[in-house]
């Protein structure tokens, strides 16, 4: 039998140093080499080089579920491809497929592609499994789109996983929801305790937040040292977007118009 399988690579080698395509197609298809991912990932080569991408991927998604790394490549890249022509149904097909859709960079590239369509149910169910990884941004773009859906109890374990490794960012959002009682119920103290962790790392909505209570409840005395430190926090937010429109800090600000990824919500760049 390995005599007979090095054979048929040899003969497969030789077609291929030919240029004989069309015989080497035949040849794979026509041997037990198109039950081989190797085999499988030449046949799925031609057809990619023939430009039938949908044929290509199908023999890639075969040497993909015998383990082979390299076609699972090839099938991200051809999902990629489908969609850029148009193919729509046939990439996110590909990418729901089974080894492909347990991976990080399909359920990314799911995520992505039905926030396009606007596909909210969709996005929600790939985010959910994308967050599963645990990444920060992920899991703060799950949860703020769970809390755009007025899924704010589901989106509250993710916040508070976050929130337990020390997200500034997800403290934040904590104290949002809290302090304007946004699927809880409203509670300042809880949310003043949110903002300080988020004001300690230089967010500026939890900084924001923290000034505007100290002027509710200092009186009127306050309100010149109110002012100057408004002041003074506009300006300091003013040169970090001028600077670095994207620094985290500056989330939940919406005066910048900052562009957005669909990582953490609102419109892409």
């Amino acid at each position: 039998m390995v005599d007979d399988a090095d054979d048929l690579w040899r003969t497969l080698a030789s077609l291929d140093e030919a240029g004989n395509v069309s015989g080497a197609l035949d040849h794979l298809l026509g041997s037990e080499l198109r039950n081989d991912s190797r085999g499988q990932r030449y046949i799925g080569w031609i057809h990619n080089a023939r430009g039938d991408v949908v044929v290509a991927a199908s023999w890639y998604l075969k040497a993909a579920r015998q383990g082979n790394e390299a076609a699972i490549a090839d099938c991200m890249e051809c999902a990629i491809q489908m969609w850029r022509e148009g193919l729509r149904d046939e990439a996110l097909a590909l990418a729901e497929s089974p080894p492909l859709c347990h991976l990080e960079t399909s359920q990314r590239f799911l995520m992505s592609r039905y926030f396009d369509l606007g596909n909210r149910e969709k996005l929600v169910e790939w985010s959910l499994r994308l967050a599963a990884f645990g990444r920060e941004g992920d899991v703060m773009h799950v949860a703020k789109l769970l809390v755009s859906q007025h899924d704010t109890i589901a989106a509250l374990p993710h916040l508070e996983a976050l929130a337990e490794r020390g997200s500034p960012a997800a403290h934040q959002l904590l104290g949002e929801l809290y302090r304007q009682g946004i699927g809880v119920a409203k509670d300042e103290q809880k949310a003043n305790l949110h903002y300080a962790v988020g004001a300690r790392h230089g967010y500026f909505v939890s900084q924001t937040r923290l000034l505007h209570y100290d002027r509710a409840t200092k009186g009127v005395w306050y309100l010149p040292v109110f002012a100057v430190r408004l002041l003074a926090l506009m300006a300091r937010g003013a040169a970090v977007n001028s600077k670095h429109p994207q620094d985290p800090r500056l989330a939940d600000l919406p005066p910048w118009n900052r562009p957005q990824s669909p990582i953490f919500g609102g419109q892409r760049p």
